[in-house]
Parts: C-alpha cells; sequence; structure tokens
C-alpha cells in the first residue's frame, strides 16, 4: 500500500470521529437559535412599536405589523379560526421570549385564521408572534373584566418548552440514569478524543518533516588559536 494513503490513514479516521460525535450529540430535537423575519414580512413588520405603545393606544397602531414575544395562556379552537391568549414577554437579542414573567405588560389575543390544533401550543409555550393590530376586546380575567390587545397572526413561531427539571435521562434531574452518563461521554468526550489522538501523530510527523534541520547535529568547530604577546617593561 502507498506511504501516503497510510499515513493518511489517522486522519481519515480521526474525520471520521468527529463526524460520529457530532451525530451522536444531534439527536436531541434542533430548534432554531434566533428567529428570522420571512422576507415577505421583514419590511412591512415595525419592530420598534412596543407592547406598551400598542396597549396604551391601540387605535392608532390599528392596522400595523408589530412583533411580540409571549407566553401562551389559553388556546381555544373557534369555527373559522385558533384564539391564543398570551402573556406578553419582552424579546431578546434572538427574538426569543425571555423567561422571567414578572417584566410582564399585560395579555393580549391573538388570532390564526389557518387550522392551529390547540394541542400544538398548550399552555407555558413560548411564541414570537408577528401580527397586525386589530383593536382590542373586552373578556375575563379572573373575577374581573379586561381590555385585550387584538392581533391577526401573520406569522406564529413556537419556541421548543424548556425540559422538566426531574425529568428521567435529564442532567438536571439529580437522579439521572447512568445511560444518560454514558451518551454524554461518548458522545461528547471520549469520541473527539479519539479522534485528536489518531490525528496527532500525523501532525507530529509532518512538523518533522518540515523541520530541515531536525534530528542533526550541527558540529561545532573550534576557533583557531590565538597568540598573544607579553611586553617587557
Amino acid at each position: 500500500m502507498d506511504r501516503r494513503v497510510v499515513s493518511a490513514l489517522p486522519a481519515l479516521i480521526g474525520v471520521c470521529c468527529l463526524l460520529v460525535s457530532g451525530c451522536a450529540s444531534s439527536r436531541q430535537d434542533t430548534f432554531p437559535l434566533e428567529y428570522q423575519l420571512p422576507p415577505e414580512l421583514q419590511r412591512q413588520v415595525e419592530q420598534r412599536v412596543s407592547f406598551a405603545n400598542v396597549k396604551a393606544d391601540p387605535a392608532a397602531y390599528k392596522g400595523r405589523i408589530i412583533l411580540l414575544g409571549g407566553e401562551v395562556l389559553k388556546a381555544k379552537r373557534l369555527a373559522d379560526r385558533t384564539r391564543l391568549e398570551i402573556l406578553h414577554l419582552p424579546l431578546n437579542e434572538f427574538n426569543e421570549p425571555v423567561m422571567n414573567r414578572t417584566v410582564s405588560q399585560g395579555r393580549y389575543l391573538a388570532f390564526q385564521k389557518e387550522f392551529l390544533d390547540p394541542a400544538t401550543v398548550p399552555p407555558g409555550t413560548r411564541v414570537t408572534v408577528v401580527g397586525e393590530v386589530t383593536g382590542t376586546t373586552e373578556g375575563d380575567l379572573d373575577d374581573m373584566k379586561y381590555s385585550f390587545v387584538t392581533l391577526e397572526i401573520r406569522h406564529l413561531q413556537i419556541w421548543p418548552q424548556a425540559p422538566t427539571p426531574y425529568a428521567r435521562d435529564s442532567a438536571s434531574s439529580p437522579y439521572y440514569s447512568y445511560s444518560y452518563m454514558y451518551r454524554y461521554l461518548l458522545g461528547s468526550v471520549l469520541v473527539p478524543l479519539l479522534g485528536f489522538l489518531l490525528v496527532l501523530p500525523l501532525l507530529v510527523r509532518r512538523f518533522l518533516h518540515s523541520t530541515p534541520t531536525a534530528g542533526k547535529l550541527t558540529a561545532i568547530h573550534p576557533s583557531p588559536p590565538r597568540t598573544v604577546r607579553c611586553l617587557r617593561i
């Protein structure tokens, strides 16, 4: 077998190990790290309009398309659309609703004309809504009347729910099983380490070949003797 092929085998094996580790770590459900506005809505959305602005004067913003975040409190299927009652939550730099409910500025209703099964947006689901302001409607909030800002949904981003703190095989649980630990060590530590160890000899070999003076001793030539003359006084 060609020496070049033999020397390249460790590198190929290392790359394969790294790919396997990537596949192992991607078994969990993936989700977008940042919400991107649909291209057809980018010029229409007024991102500087806040929920507080709309809530203070809904009539002034009627017909304008805004971007809001929140957490679904209730979802109900009506005759021709789905109604979402949403607790407002500010958006972070990735247009994802924050987790802190104490910063909420109220509630609003968002209506989806296309079919949306309420089971897909259970209470606690965080959403980012691109919607057109349609006004307000009166509703009940426990034992009081409440004025809800209403939106017609143009685009809805449903964010994955946070994992249950003490679910089986969850790293956040103090009783997580050894199977989780094994998968974590195999996919995140052992396989990348094995790939690195396989590639390391090839890198060392290339470094030694690229150094022209490697393995050679430099001869030291003694300097010629010097004649020292003494002057008599």
